[in-house]
């Protein structure tokens, strides 16, 4: 019988692979290198009348009616950098300033680069039973464990960022 569509089997199989400490102790965590990264910021710019841009504005009232603007939080500031990789970044970012993602960024390339050499996890991901497999192969888009695990690094980072959009606003 196929294995069918189940995401608590496919979490348990994500679990297995990445083990009891996926990234190993603390200390074996490497940053790599100090890297002197100078973001370029550029200030978004409102349109007349609106703390959202005119992109932004529109996009709001073609796609996301009824909601009303004033319910939309927004970066303040658009940034570009070159990352420790060398990668060339986009982001937006808010009253933190750029700090939060190209930290964000950073501690990303940091944790992909401790998957990778974790010997434990790519060997329990590579050794996969046939059931398991199945269970990734009607679950998920993404068969490999591993890829799996870095692209919930990233998108963990990215919610971060998206959130400090709002840092001046709770209090």
């Amino acid at each position: 019988m196929p294995a069918r569509y189940d995401r608590a089997a496919a979490a348990r199989v994500l679990a297995e692979v990445a083990g009891a400490g996926v990234f190993g102790p603390r200390e074996s965590l490497s940053l790599g290198p100090a890297a002197r990264i100078e973001p370029e910021i550029v200030p978004l710019v409102a349109a007349p009348g609106s703390h959202l841009t005119a992109v932004q504005l529109d996009y709001l009232q073609t796609r996301m009616r009824p909601c009303p603007a004033d319910l939309v939080t927004s970066a303040a500031y658009g940034v570009s950098w070159r990352d420790s990789g060398g990668v060339a970044n986009v982001a937006h970012c808010g009253p933190l300033g750029p700090v939060v993602p190209i930290v964000a960024r950073e501690a990303t390339l940091a944790m992909w680069r401790a998957l990778a050499a974790n010997e434990d996890i790519v060997r329990a991901a590579q050794s996969l039973s046939g059931v398991a497999r199945d269970v990734m192969a009607a679950t998920t888009t993404d068969k490999d464990p591993v890829e799996i695990l870095r692209v919930g690094v990233d998108t963990t980072a990215r919610a971060l960022v998206q959130h400090a959009y709002l840092a001046d606003q709770m209090r």
